[in-house]
């Protein structure tokens, strides 16, 4: 299993932007806990990374846009990630796909993957419904595992670790910091946050 507060550096992004987003709320509680566990932790919103759809002409004739060389440069000085997302009609957001899209794409000399290669992830999400973000938590899992980023939990080989938890409280609603464990399986991150239903099957945004 990984502990992800033996880590020195840890990026911590949400999968959604939205100004009220509970997963915005989430990620800066996990920043939060990295940081009285001892770890430094980064908050990287990806709002302020605005980007275009990733385009293969728009690389090879303009390069890397800058605001996903600053986002490539900020996951590269970090040893891993922890990762807040919703789930969007059963998968991530495309927000969050596109950002770790324009980031893997190589530099010239650069081996592929280079910013996730033997990393480690944290992965977490909070619903009000009943499957508390697993579905979209399972793609992304898939996804990182195949940008050869490692998680060790129990029972599921070098892969990122996951936490989908149902919420039924505010983030300030009180009962203590939120609190990372040895993070293995479905242990982890703890803490009773509120979903809004939406338009999107499954969202909590």
């Amino acid at each position: 299993m990984i502990d992800i507060t033996q880590q020195s550096k840890i990026l911590v992004l949400a999968g959604s932007v939205r100004r009220d987003s509970i997963h915005r709320k989430l990620a800066r509680q996990t920043v939060e806990a990295l940081r009285n566990a001892g770890v430094e932790a980064t908050l990287g919103d990806l709002r302020e990374f605005p980007m275009p759809i990733y385009d293969g002409d728009l690389e090879a004739g303009q390069g890397m846009p800058p605001a996903a060389k600053a986002l490539k440069e900020l996951a590269r000085r970090h040893a891993g990630f922890a990762i807040a997302s919703p789930e969007y009609n059963g998968s991530f957001p495309a927000l969050l796909k596109n950002a770790l899209d324009w980031i893997s794409r190589p530099a010239p000399g650069e081996r592929p993957l280079e910013v996730f290669r033997g990393k480690v992830a944290a992965i977490l999400s909070a619903s009000p419904g009943p499957g508390g973000g697993n579905r979209g938590l399972r793609h992304l899992r898939e996804l990182l595992e195949m940008m050869s980023v490692r998680g060790g939990s129990a029972g599921a080989g070098n892969c990122p670790v996951e936490r989908s938890v149902r919420r039924r409280r505010p983030p300030d609603a009180g009962g203590g910091p939120l609190g990372f464990r040895r993070i293995g399986g479905r242990s982890g991150a703890s803490r009773r946050t509120k979903g809004r239903s939406s338009s999107l099957r499954g969202d909590s945004r």
